[in-house]
């Protein structure tokens, strides 16, 4: 017994360690800023788990008053995986590019679940959790409800994930997607086993590939992603035209699309480089959504201009496609609740001879775009 209790603390030791090392890896490096955030916010709630499952293996710190013993025991034994759940979910959105994932409404209703599980926690409702009888710990009749709120997350983080991948056309996202199901298989595993055996180190057995997952899937896709908006980079457009230019014809045609942001040095000057890229973030939410129904490719080309390029049907109308990005900007604005409105100038071109050169495809493009431009001006001064 003295055997198994070294060794639980140890590994619960050493995931506290892993946890801690991972929360600075995850950094602008690999992720952008929402992934960031959320994912530490992951990372917190796992360590704490380690932290707390060490701290009170064997139940070594009892408190000459038990019921405020089972209030401590109680929020150290729930609350931090929640916290994880949470954290994980929010990852999730801001991966697949959710549309309410800023919207306060549903952060309200996100967080539902966890204000019940500290009502529960931290109020005379305890005792039917889980309780100290004098001789051992009990589960109560409401430690279902526990488990239930868990599962709320965990299943809607699947939900999204499925729901995502299997809309998204491109294949690499959506297999990266389908993918990030399986860390919810490894936080499903770890609270099943904190549910039924509570201070065992399975749950830290569970945590660490989990964890180490997420962190390697961050960094294989940080190559080809703007780490900012989480959209494809340069490099990728640049190897997607080089791959597909010679495939253009007649029948398989290819566009460009070149857009920026009219006036965005003003954004920046007037409500700060945050608001900025709060900007930019918008714009590729909006560009997301615009794509979804497309085999098209999105990115960001550079400061405050994005691509979005691919082959197209026979049906497809360049100038609908734009109105479509344009709706979607003004609505992402509106959710978003922006003091500012967001203007789009928006140029194409398209390829038809597997001879044409890039380069040419990008000034026809541009040169449109800066038509777009010059008449947002003169409507302006109108």
């Amino acid at each position: 017994m003295e055997e198994l209790k070294n060794l639980t603390l140890f590994i619960c030791g050493i995931t506290f360690c892993i946890m801690l090392d991972f929360f600075f890896r995850f950094n602008s490096k690999i992720a952008k800023k929402g992934q960031i955030f959320s994912i530490r916010i992951m990372i917190i709630g796992l360590s704490a788990q380690a932290f707390f499952d060490a701290l009170s293996y064997g139940h070594p710190f009892l408190f000459e008053d038990g019921e405020a013993y089972n209030i401590v025991f109680n929020a150290l034994l729930y609350i931090p995986i929640t916290i994880a759940a949470v954290g994980y979910l929010t990852y999730i959105e801001e991966t697949v590019g959710f549309k309410y994932k800023n919207n306060p409404i549903y952060w309200g209703i996100k967080l539902i679940p966890l204000i019940v599980l500290f009502i529960l926690l931290f109020t005379s409702v305890h005792k039917e959790i889980y309780y100290y009888d004098g001789e051992r710990f009990e589960y109560g009749k409401l430690n279902f409800i526990t488990i239930i709120i868990n599962y709320l997350y965990f299943i809607s983080t699947f939900l999204i994930c499925i729901i995502y991948g299997l809309r998204e056309k491109n294949i690499a996202k959506r297999s990266n997607y389908i993918h990030l199901c399986t860390v919810i298989l490894f936080l499903i595993i770890a609270a099943i086993f904190e549910g039924i055996m509570p201070n065992s180190p399975i749950m830290e057995l569970c945590i660490i590939p989990a964890v180490f997952y997420i962190y390697a899937n961050a960094s294989n896709s940080r190559i080809y992603t703007d780490a900012l908006t989480g959209l494809y980079n340069r490099a990728r457009i640049d190897e997607y035209l080089y791959e597909n230019l010679s495939k253009c014809t007649e029948e398989h045609e290819l566009y460009l699309f070149i857009m920026d942001i009219d006036e965005f040095k003003k954004i920046n000057d007037t409500y700060g480089h945050d608001e900025g890229d709060k900007a930019l973030c918008v714009i590729a939410d909006s560009l997301r959504q615009s794509v979804h129904l497309h085999n098209l490719l999105v990115g960001r080309w550079g400061g405050d201009e994005f691509v979005i390029t691919g082959f197209t049907p026979s049906s497809f109308n360049p100038e609908q496609f734009i109105k479509e990005i344009l709706d979607n900007v003004k609505k992402n604005v509106l959710i978003n609740y922006l003091d500012y409105k967001i203007i789009l100038s928006i140029g194409y071109s398209s390829c038809k001879d597997s001879n044409t050169p890039k380069d040419l495809l990008f000034k026809d493009a541009d040169t449109k775009m800066y038509v777009v431009k010059k008449q947002h001006h003169s409507d302006k001064l109108k």
